[in-house]
């Protein structure tokens, strides 16, 4: 099973950005034509689903977050 979280912001930075249990990685683009920021942060099960929490500070405007999962089967 993966796990994906996706944080936007448009600002430069959304701090915290929590991921419960720890991510295993996470990737972060800026916007080429403003200073929207986006990361997209992921963690691998390799045995059965788990509770998994995903959350952010509200930045203001332009704030998004979502989160989902894939199972392979």
């Amino acid at each position: 099973m993966i796990v994906l979280g996706c944080y936007v912001a448009a600002i430069n930075a959304v701090n915290p950005r929590t991921f419960n249990p720890a991510k295993d990685g996470e990737i972060q683009a800026t916007a080429v034509d403003g200073p929207e920021d986006l990361w997209l942060a992921y963690k691998i099960y390799n045995s059965s689903p788990a509770d998994v929490s995903i959350d952010m500070d509200d930045e203001g405007l332009f704030n998004a977050l979502v989160s989902c999962y894939i199972q392979c089967t």
